[in-house]
C-alpha cells in the first residue's frame, strides 16, 4: 500500500473578511493617479506617432505594436475612470436613499406619535379602563 503524502492546509478564518473599506481606499487612490497615468499613456502614443514610419519592416512593426499598446492602455485607463466614477455615483445615490429612508421613518414615527396623542374617543384609554401603566 502506498502512503499518501500529507498536505498542509491553511486554516480557514471563521469571520468573513470585509473588503469594502479597502476597496474604497484603493478606488480613491486610483482616481488620484488616473490623470497622470492617462497623460503618460497619451505622451507615449504621441512620441511613437511623431517619430513617423520606420524604414525597415521590423522597426515599423515594433512601432506599430507600441502604438497599439499605448492606445490599449489609454482605453483601459478611461474604462477604469468611468467604472470608478460610476461606483462613486452609486454610493452617493445609496447614501441619498438611506437619508430618504431615515427621513421617511422619522416622519412616520412623528405621525404615529401624533395619532397616539389624539387617540380615538371610541377607544377607552388605560385610565378609563381602570388599568395601571
Amino acid at each position: 500500500m502506498v502512503a499518501k503524502k500529507a498536505t498542509a492546509r491553511r486554516p480557514q478564518s471563521r469571520t468573513p473578511r470585509t473588503r469594502r473599506p479597502q476597496s474604497n481606499t484603493m478606488r480613491k487612490r486610483l482616481m488620484k493617479k488616473l490623470p497622470a497615468m492617462l497623460d503618460a499613456a497619451i505622451a507615449a502614443y504621441q512620441q511613437i506617432a511623431l517619430n513617423g514610419p520606420a524604414e525597415d519592416p521590423k522597426s515599423f512593426a515594433a512601432a506599430h505594436t507600441g502604438a497599439k499598446a499605448a492606445l490599449a492602455h489609454i482605453e483601459q485607463i478611461i474604462k477604469l475612470a468611468e467604472a470608478a466614477a460610476a461606483q462613486d455615483e452609486a454610493q452617493e445615490k445609496d447614501a441619498d436613499g438611506v437619508a430618504t429612508l431615515i427621513t421617511a421613518a422619522r416622519t412616520a414615527l412623528a405621525q404615529d406619535e401624533e395619532d397616539d396623542d389624539s387617540s380615538d374617543p371610541a377607544v377607552p384609554s388605560e385610565a378609563e379602563q381602570g388599568g395601571t401603566a
